[in-house]
């Protein structure tokens, strides 16, 4: 709530002194003030342009591929020009909407300063200033990827901002407004789209003869290939109108000729449990009916978002699944399955160790090392999204995460986000007492300031929400 009112101010602010030199707005007097040094205005407005904005991540596109560059510094760059690009384009549709919807003449039409409303003619496209909202959506993506340098970002395009108008092209107001749009439209895309940088190893794109079925390998073993088309065949082999209903593991095993291996499936997943010295799991996600078309066009599939978040978790050093091949199997245009080969975390689950008898001093020792860990974990700005207590697992006292397919990687202090984590990790199945559960959300909250000053608002909505979830 603190972030929220000091950008909330920081706008308004903005917004209001743009409102007020619109008052002392003078085109002729802002031209002759500005006329020696009109070029690097020029340049700066350059700077800009859209088409330049493109061109300098293109440009940058092209230095990822160098291989003298680390691999983590290469994929970084990508991740940094894929989101970069979605918040030129996205900030430069919504100005584009909202200029021709407005409609406030140019400063060049001496005779017309209000706004004229709804408008495609020429000259009537003043607020908001696209270079400026461009600029700032940029801005914004650059300094979350390389903070180190967002002073100078942000001292650049406050200069093309100066410069739309000190060329006489806007008004103040119109560039306060840009600045703004462009803010917001490029936090909404940087916290929308996951954080990237933190990857490694780089996945290889490996594809099949068959042209519905694409995966990628995220580590290079030889025998990896040809077992993840042996799993999808087998997968595939599974009634669809009997994943709902259940299907019996042992005459399915038997008739794949793989009495090894285990097989738990559901309406909207499966998974084949692969036997080894360190067993290996193969999880289908499946997407069923056009209620699901717009969550797989817009966002990317349960199986690379469970990769993302594994490489991430590993990065921050907490115990993840390690993937080791992630792909999609199409059918039809839009419509697919995605899949997941990865290792097992291993050690006990929460609800195993809690379901067992424990010493009184253990179990609160037990308590304060999941709180200590899920206050690091939120830290970080990881947020797991089905933290239920069979999703956490215990072993040497290091605590690792399964079912990664939820996470979300964003700010710290989310309050929503911690609330739904700790709501279902507040499982009715957990063999715990009321007063047990109470003393680990207090130790939870009493490690943040933030969080400790609102503990009854947050733990009635952590009681309302497990209660909505568990109980529906």
């Amino acid at each position: 709530m603190r972030d929220f009112i000091t950008i909330s101010v920081f706008y308004l602010a903005v917004f209001f002194i743009g409102i007020t030199l619109d008052f002392y707005y003078d085109r002729d007097l802002i031209r002759s003030f500005f006329y020696t040094i009109k070029p690097f205005l020029e340049f700066l407005s350059f700077i800009g342009l859209g088409g330049t904005q493109f061109f300098i991540l293109c440009t940058i596109l092209s230095f990822s591929f160098m291989r003298s560059l680390k691999a983590k510094l290469r994929y970084k760059l990508k991740a940094y020009v894929l989101t970069g690009l979605m918040a030129v384009v996205f900030s430069g549709i919504l100005v584009q909407v909202f200029k021709h919807i407005i409609g406030r003449p140019r400063p060049r039409l001496h005779d017309l300063w209000g706004i004229v409303g709804p408008t495609l003619a020429k000259g009537f496209d003043s607020l908001p200033s696209g270079h400026t909202t461009t600029s700032f959506a940029l801005a914004v993506v650059t300094a979350r990827y390389f903070p180190k340098i967002k002073f100078p970002v942000f001292l650049i395009v406050s200069g093309v901002a100066i410069a739309r108008v000190g060329l006489g092209s806007h008004y103040p107001s119109d560039v306060s407004a840009g600045i703004i749009l462009g803010m917001i439209a490029g936090t909404l895309v940087t916290n929308r789209l996951i954080k990237y940088e933190q990857i490694s190893p780089l996945p290889k794109k490996m594809k099949t003869k068959d042209k519905s079925f694409h995966y990628s390998i995220c580590y290079s073993d030889e025998k990896v290939p040809n077992m993840v088309k042996d799993l999808v065949e087998m997968q595939s082999k599974i009634p669809s109108d009997r994943r709902s209903k259940g299907l019996d593991a042992t005459a399915f095993s038997a008739s794949i000729g793989h009495e090894d291996y285990q097989i738990h499936h559901g309406k909207w997943t499966s998974v084949i449990k692969v036997p080894g010295p360190r067993p290996l799991y193969f999880k289908v996600f499946y997407y069923n009916g056009i209620k699901q078309l717009a969550p797989i066009i817009l966002y990317p599939t349960k199986s690379y978002s469970f990769f993302i978040a594994s490489n991430y978790l590993s990065g921050k050093g907490f115990n993840a699944p390690k993937v080791i091949a992630y792909g999609k199997i199409k059918k039809g245009i839009f419509l697919k399955n995605c899949f997941l080969f990865y290792e097992e975390v291993s050690g006990m689950s929460v609800s195993e160790i809690f379901s067992e008898k424990h010493h009184r001093l253990s179990m609160r020792a037990l308590l304060k090392g999941i709180a200590l860990k899920l206050n690091e974990l939120h830290g970080c700005g990881i947020y797991h999204g089905d933290l239920r207590p069979q999703n956490i697992s215990i072993q040497n006292e290091e605590m690792g995460f399964i079912d990664l397919d939820k996470v979300k990687i964003t700010n710290a202090n989310n309050v929503s986000l911690i609330i739904r984590d700790l709501a279902k990790l507040n499982s009715p199945d957990l063999s715990i007492t009321v007063f047990s559960r109470l003393r680990f959300f207090a130790m939870y909250l009493k490690n943040n300031a933030f969080l400790w000053q609102k503990r009854k608002a947050i733990l009635k909505r952590i009681l309302e929400y497990s209660s909505k979830v568990y109980t529906g």
